[in-house]
């Protein structure tokens, strides 16, 4: 093959001189010759030519699935039978792995294993199948027994009971005539029940574990007693699950992001493998202040650490340097009094990443001017302050690691600066404050930040500012996140402080925020696949009082508390659990959203609740549903405000956005559109005479 056909040019130049007569690459080089001309002209003929290649090579690479053009995979999977489905993300209606997976799937039509694998590859996380004929009570064939068939519950087994009803029971159950499509039936002759695990794992690595108090003075920290959650809140650890590496691997307990429980943690401590859950090769470690190396497995004990007032329980029974780990309240006790709080690496249950999260995908566009770092390596700073300082308030600041940082940082951006603070790619880290964050800026200031969670106190914005950022950024609701969650503090987390007759652009993306309070200035706000946890109270607002605040914007979003602004621009696919009350109601539109009844809006196209008769009512107009029905409202819940899907309810957020699915905040997570594409997609590998139904392994 030619140097020019080579994947991989190098200099396309060189080549295509390399294929003329030896004589003209001469007489261009040559005293009777105009040097550079024929190099020239071969230049411009050379930029073609690799733009012919290069389609010529794309042309090659769309043969295969593994390589073609995202455009080119719908033509494949029609080649093959592969029929799309509901739009994704990007309009995208077929994943890759779904073509690729198809042909070798259909030789496996009928099995366990590959209804586990169009699961997986049509949805974002692993999935379980169960063939439920097989936890049918029956009465076995004593010289042909079946070992792995469901039997009699073994009230002495703990674990077993702990996973009744669930994707991994072995029980035995009595037959139901329900149908196991609709959800409200289970366990059948010909059954098979695939469960998702919806909530997505996220990494904390290397943090500071948040320390509790002690019980005779509030102000002093126990030295045995601590949380993995930094914020101090008691946050249940999970599995992050392994990969499985062969289609005909059936799915476990380790293979799913779920959380973990006492009980499986100390059986795999009993059976010697609690390598499994605690470890470098599992989702959990602590390493002690001053030591080298992680705490070893021997030196591990699970076990409860609380009791039922929310106290603590079994830490003075440590000893002998062991530590003990309660992984359902996320609680962490040490026999040896440890002078700084551990550092911890755990995995916590999310529906998304929405707010802060170690995310390692992200490129930065600008390289920082200042790295911060707590542990002080090199010459860098080690506290958020030094380095906004050392960088002069302007261009940007990263943070490059997890830790937490506890200081309340004065800042003062320059007029007309840039100023960015973000956490590293693959970082999170946690400014947790006493008393606030002043930022002071200047006429025609920028303040983007990113990747960041800010605890204890409000940010407020004074000065002059042009446009406030918010992207992947948590403002944690209620300032601190105490064990009773009603002892928190409700203020606000983002305060605009500005000028009078000054306007500023706020924009906040992927974020988790607590009550916002943005003055009527003539100001803009825009919200965008975010969360405005108002804690019963205003959510948005100009003083926490109901005072119209700005012109605003939401799409994809969801709050929890009543809005008052002064005018909206546009309200699209949104749920707000509150009343919306808008001055200037004759702009704007709201669309496509949920709204409480009382509020004083613009315009309104296809927005829920719907007015229905209540049963046995007659025609009244009284919503059945008032509020949207949220598997959870407190903040760090893995399940925290996901929308339970209630059957025939016309009042269905999940089916009432513009594209016909999920509103809120976390519609851009498409499951309503992967669950329809997968029921469509299971039928076809089913044996005959099966049904099957799809279960949430993350719910409640």
């Amino acid at each position: 093959m030619s140097p020019i056909h080579q994947s991989g040019r190098v200099d396309p130049v060189g080549d295509a001189i390399a294929l003329l007569p030896q004589y003209l690459t001469m007489s261009d080089a040559g005293p009777h010759g105009k040097p550079e001309i024929l190099t020239g002209l071969v230049q411009l003929v050379a930029e073609q030519m690799s733009v012919v290649v290069d389609d010529i090579e794309q042309a090659y690479d769309d043969l295969f699935i593994e390589t073609c053009a995202p455009w080119v995979i719908p033509y494949i999977a029609d080649l093959i039978g592969v029929y799309p489905g509901s739009p994704l993300e990007s309009q995208t209606v077929l994943t890759r792995a779904t073509v690729a997976n198809a042909i070798r799937l259909r030789r496996r039509k009928g099995t366990i294993t590959a209804l586990e694998q169009v699961a997986a590859d049509l949805m974002p996380g692993p999935a379980s199948a169960t063939e439920m004929f097989r936890h049918l009570v029956v009465t076995q064939n004593v010289q042909h027994p079946v070992a792995d068939r469901g039997r009699i519950a073994d009230v002495r087994n703990a674990l077993n009971l702990e996973q009744l009803h669930g994707p991994f029971d072995s029980m035995a159950h009595t037959g139901e005539a329900r149908l196991i499509k609709t959800g409200r039936g289970r366990y059948g002759p010909g059954n098979i029940a695939v469960t998702l695990w919806r909530s997505q794992p996220l990494r904390r690595t290397w943090v500071d574990a948040g320390r509790v108090t002690t019980l005779a003075d509030s102000m002093v920290f126990d030295p045995h007693r601590f949380r993995f959650d930094p914020l101090g809140g008691d946050r249940p650890l999970a599995a992050e699950g392994t990969t499985e590496l062969s289609v005909s691997h059936q799915a476990g307990p380790l293979n799913v992001p779920a959380p973990i429980t006492r009980r499986a943690m100390a059986d795999a401590a009993d059976k010697g493998n609690l390598s499994a859950y605690y470890g470098p090769d599992g989702s959990v470690e602590v390493h002690l202040n001053g030591k080298l190396a992680a705490v070893e497995v021997p030196d591990v004990v699970i076990c409860h650490l609380g009791d039922t007032t929310g106290g603590w329980n079994n830490v003075a029974k440590l000893t002998n340097g062991q530590v003990a780990i309660d992984p359902e309240l996320g609680r962490l006790a040490t026999a040896d009094p440890q002078d700084a709080p551990p550092r911890v690496r755990w995995v916590q249950l999310a529906p998304s990443d929405t707010g802060a999260a170690e995310l390692v995908t992200r490129s930065p566009a600008q390289p920082p001017v200042v790295t911060v770092l707590a542990s002080g390596d090199g010459a860098a700073p080690t506290t958020v302050t030094a380095g906004l300082v050392a960088a002069g308030y302007r261009g940007t600041v990263e943070v490059g690691d997890n830790l937490r940082y506890l200081e309340d940082p004065m800042v003062s951006i320059p007029a007309g600066a840039l100023l960015t603070l973000r956490g590293a790619s693959g970082h999170a880290p946690v400014v947790q404050c006493s008393t606030g964050w002043t930022i002071e800026a200047g006429d025609g200031a920028v303040l983007e930040l990113s990747h960041l969670t800010v605890s204890g106190g409000p940010i407020t914005i004074k000065g002059k500012p042009d446009r406030i950022v918010l992207h992947h950024v948590t403002l944690v609701p209620g300032g601190n996140q105490l064990p009773n969650p009603l002892a928190a503090p409700v203020g606000p987390t983002l305060v605009l402080d500005l000028d009078d007759g000054w306007s500023t652009e706020l924009f906040v993306d992927t974020s988790i925020c607590g009550p916002l309070r943005l003055p009527e200035d003539g100001s803009t706000v825009e919200i965008v696949d975010s969360i405005v946890d108002g804690l019963g109270g205003q959510a948005l607002d100009a003083d926490g009082a109901g005072a119209p605040g700005p012109i605003l914007t939401m799409r994809r979003s969801t709050v929890v508390g009543d809005v008052s602004v002064s005018q909206i621009d546009l309200v699209e696919d949104c749920v707000i659990d509150g009343t919306l009350t808008v001055t200037r109601r004759q702009l704007g539109c709201i669309q496509f959203s949920w709204l409480e009844s009382g509020s004083q809006t613009p315009r309104r196209h296809k927005c829920l609740p719907i007015p229905i008769a209540a049963p046995g009512a007659g025609t009244g107009t009284t919503p059945v549903t008032a509020h949207p029905p949220f598997m959870s409202t407190q903040y760090g819940d893995p399940l925290y405000l996901r929308i339970r899907d209630v059957a025939d309810n016309p009042n269905n957020p999940l089916r009432g956005a513009g594209d016909g699915y999920e509103m809120g905040a976390y519609a851009r997570q498409h499951h309503i559109q992967r669950d329809d594409n997968l029921r469509r997609s299971l039928t076809e590998y089913l044996r005959f005479g099966m049904e099957v139904g799809v279960f949430d392994g993350s719910s409640k």
